[in-house]
């Protein structure tokens, strides 16, 4: 119980934290400006969309009929692997090719093909 109520509330601040920066836009950094600047609105309002009504299902499943699904978790994770995916593409390919900016993007893009194995062996087990 107490490692759904983390999960949601992480869940709930980083969709907070994308709602400010790609909606209200507050205070974007160079990478938020690239990403805006070389991403459709509809995409982002898609996912962000995607990302609340996870949010709101895993809530209404684990507070109010106390049962777990695991859907209702993947799919605000599954939204913002799709939004971290599509950043690091986007930094790949229109950002700067000076060597430190290259080693961070292939980083992340071996963080998140980590990640996506830890999932799937944990969903697994």
């Amino acid at each position: 119980m107490i490692l759904e109520w983390i999960l949601d509330i992480t869940i709930f601040v980083l969709i907070i934290e994308l709602l400010q920066k790609y909606i209200f836009n507050k205070e974007p950094t160079a990478d938020d400006k690239l990403f805006l600047e070389h991403s459709n609105p509809i995409f982002l309002y898609f996912i962000l969309l995607l990302m609340v009504m996870g949010l709101i299902w895993s809530v209404l499943t684990d507070f109010i009929s106390y049962d777990y699904d695991i859907m209702a978790h993947l799919l605000p994770i599954i939204g913002f692997y799709i939004l971290v995916s599509k950043g690091l593409y986007i930094r790949y390919v229109y950002g700067p090719k000076n060597w430190q900016y290259v080693e961070k993007t292939k980083i992340g893009f071996i963080s998140i093909i980590i990640l996506i194995i830890i999932f799937i062996g944990l969903y697994i087990s």
